[in-house]
């Protein structure tokens, strides 16, 4: 759930290679998008669509808040702030940063991936670029995120942690676009598949293999 009360869900493209079924620049699909929808039992149904959604009034899906993206795995609210962390194909994984309150926004796949074009020339137009992003000879597919606002590390405070599936690196970015790798003091995550934060704040990891990991401070 966001800032907003409302329910978002990021879909992937559908699957298979280059977009195949060229759903990441439709406004009319479900699929490569950032979802926004109203539950609950006063909504009057399975679901309400927010009157402020983009395409409410015609021209899209009205569930659309955004169009773009291929495999947001994962994405987390930091007050206004939206941080996705978006599987690549070829060659860049990447995390995107936008405002959360900004609805119609394009994140760029197919036209790009990462900040490059993908398949040829591009235009960069009205397409959100990643404010961090790491190539394949680095990992295989990014797994977000979740900022740290704990109290025990406040120096931490507003990093968007994430990892990579395959090779579990873990890694933080913030606002600026500043990345800080940390895997030489907490080691490799293997197969993580999400963060969250606990009850108390702090940071969680969870692994395919069955475990969950937090950060500490090493004392």
């Amino acid at each position: 759930f966001g800032p907003d009360g409302y329910l978002w869900i990021g879909m992937g493209d559908g699957g298979g290679a280059d977009d195949r079924f060229g759903q990441g620049q439709r406004t009319d699909t479900l699929l490569g998008a950032m979802l926004r929808i109203a539950v609950g039992p006063d909504v009057g149904g399975a679901y309400a669509i927010p009157p402020d959604n983009p395409f409410v009034d015609g021209g899209g899906a009205r569930e659309v808040w955004a169009i773009g993206l291929r495999n947001p795995w994962r994405f987390a609210f930091d007050g206004d702030d939206l941080w996705i962390a978006d599987v690549g194909q070829r060659r860049i994984e990447e995390v995107d940063l936008t405002d959360a309150t900004d609805p119609g926004l394009n994140y760029g796949w197919p036209i790009m991936e990462g900040s490059e074009c993908f398949g040829g020339s591009c235009s960069t137009d009205g397409l959100v670029l990643p404010i961090t992003e790491y190539s394949h000879s680095e990992g295989c597919s990014i797994t977000g995120g979740a900022v740290y606002r704990g109290s025990a590390m406040p120096e931490l405070a507003g990093h968007f942690f994430y990892s990579d599936f395959c090779t579990g690196f873990s890694r933080s970015v913030t606002s600026d676009g500043a990345t800080y790798s940390w895997t030489e003091q907490v080691g490799t995550i293997a197969a993580v598949t999400g963060f969250g934060i606990g009850t108390d704040g702090e940071l969680h990891a969870v692994s395919q293999r069955g475990t969950i990991h937090r950060l500490e401070r090493d004392s």
